[in-house]
């Protein structure tokens, strides 16, 4: 039996709830059409997207991740808003950003499997881990617009991709891991469109007898290994080497190149490589991935290296490197280190300055009211997103703490804003985010991403503990909040520098 997805309820913070039940293309609910949830709450700070009628795996916005890219046919480029329940559950890919410029959520495009139910058999009990996209994938015809799925747990372990096009949505590529046992699949990061060495890179934590490995996935074949110079694997035994991913761009003496960072929690510290060329040994050059410094990004407490994102902070052109810990709450040391780096000619970072922020014990005035982030309490780190979420040309970072209390309500959670500035300057957040109602063990600020609407940088959370997605329209920092010049009261207009 197919179970349909779609969305039962949507709820703007305002004390207001709609409950909603879709079918077809007609809405049962006080006799209005809500096809676009942007029109259900122009006034809300923050949307609220809870779990689908008839998802029943997992807890839904235990993972969230937006992208871009242009549909088959199409000449202009839309948002899409993937959303799961975390492992073993269904990917939903929702139309961020439609032909009319709205968000829409009455169903979305399609899934990661045909069939809900499905999802999470004892095959894929994994389905979910992590998810990624690619704009093309050659397998046995050209998809276009592709979500990718990592399922780490296949195979014993080996590890496997599920690539689904919108393009052709009723067929599935399975790309299995390259090496027995490695959690192929564990961690997926996108690679910059156009990218010479492929549209994914993909860990595999477990190879090697837990050194780790991150493998690159071209448009046509199978995944290639980031490979180390030939004097040596600078990995230690247990590294997990690809248990965190975030990719970005350098500038070089020949232009852009693709940047990626590769978390080695174990380790604990970061390997960065970037494209390049190579000797194809006929002649010519082919594209590769280039090892830099090895010793550059290195942390001394364990899980260092275990969340990644990457964004431009300090406006120099090339993207920076905001690094955080895994493990649980109570282990976290509940701060993020943001590595300001300078590439050389080839792109490789030459040095990078390192900026500590850490969990704010007064909260932001600007959102911030009522929420307690105590160091070792507040997960303060376990999830990260870049963006240029106030227009002003600079990429801004926010961290998430899902165990911050707010209110005296434990594990509500909270994201903290930083503008790029005050990355730099290792300064305290611009903002808070938090739900006017919040609920114990909701858990906000477990996942974090943006995604582009209406040609803006939003930022999405998750609140598994509520089985809630949250689109945050106002962020708090300058040029976006209610009355700043072109920003309206629900933070739908542009978005304009301060």
């Amino acid at each position: 039996m197919t179970t349909r997805f779609v969305p039962s309820l949507l709820r703007r913070r305002t004390g207001i709830v709609f409950s909603i039940a879709f079918s077809g293309s007609v809405a049962v609910g006080a006799g209005c059409d809500w096809t676009s949830f942007d029109d259900l709450a122009d006034t809300a700070s923050l949307q609220s997207i809870e779990s689908p009628e008839g998802f029943t795996r997992g807890t839904f916005g235990s993972l969230v991740y937006g992208y871009r890219g242009t549909p088959a046919g199409s000449t202009a480029a839309e948002s899409r808003l993937a959303v799961s329940g975390g492992l073993g559950s269904p990917v939903g890919v929702f139309a961020a950003e439609g032909a009319n410029g709205k968000v829409n959520l009455e169903r979305p495009v399609f899934f990661s499997c045909e069939d809900v139910d499905d999802c999470g058999s004892d095959q894929n009990e994994d389905e979910g881990a992590a998810v990624g996209h690619m704009q093309r994938r050659m397998s046995v015809m050209l998809g276009e617009l592709c979500v990718v799925v990592g399922i780490p747990g296949a195979d014993d372990d080996r590890g496997q991709l599920n690539i689904r096009c919108e393009s052709i949505p009723n067929f599935s590529e399975p790309v299995p891991g390259p090496m027995p046992g490695s959690r192929f699949g564990s961690a997926i990061a996108p690679l910059r469109p156009g990218s010479p060495i492929g549209g994914i890179v993909v860990g595999a934590p477990n190879a090697d007898g837990g050194r780790g490995s991150a493998l690159r996935l071209p448009e046509m074949g199978q995944a290639i290994r980031l490979g180390f110079p030939t004097d040596g694997d600078p990995t230690t035994t247990g590294a997990n080497l690809g248990a965190a991913l975030a990719a970005g761009t350098a500038e070089s003496s020949d232009g852009p190149v693709d940047l990626v960072a590769v978390g080695a929690p174990g380790q604990p510290g970061v390997f960065l490589w970037v494209s390049g060329e190579e000797d194809d040994g006929e002649g010519g050059m082919r594209p590769t991935a280039i090892a830099c410094d090895p010793d550059l990004v290195m942390g001394s407490s364990p899980g260092f290296g275990g969340v990644l994102t990457m964004g431009d902070f300090d406006g120099d052109g090339s993207d920076d490197l905001a690094v955080s810990y895994s493990g649980t709450t109570s282990m976290r040391p509940d701060r993020v280190h943001v590595f300001l780096l300078e590439p050389g000619a080839d792109g490789c970072p030459s040095t990078a300055t390192e900026v500590e922020l850490t969990c704010p014990t007064t909260a932001p005035a600007n959102g911030g009211d009522g929420v307690a982030c105590a160091a070792g309490t507040s997960g303060f780190g376990e999830a990260l997103t870049a963006g240029d979420i106030d227009g002003d040309g600079d990429d801004d970072l926010v961290v998430g703490a899902p165990s911050a209390v707010v209110d005296g309500n434990a594990d509500a959670g909270a994201i903290f804003v930083y503008r790029g500035e005050a990355v730099v300057a290792g300064g305290a957040p611009d903002s808070a985010r938090r739900e006017s109602d919040p609920a114990v063990g909701a858990r906000l600020g477990t996942t974090l991403t943006t995604v582009q609407i209406k040609n803006r940088t939003e930022i999405v959370t998750g609140a598994p503990g509520v089985s809630e997605t949250i689109v945050v329209w106002c962020s708090g920092l300058p040029g976006d909040n209610p009355g700043d010049p072109g920003v309206d009261e629900g933070c739908r207009g542009t978005a304009t520098a301060p």
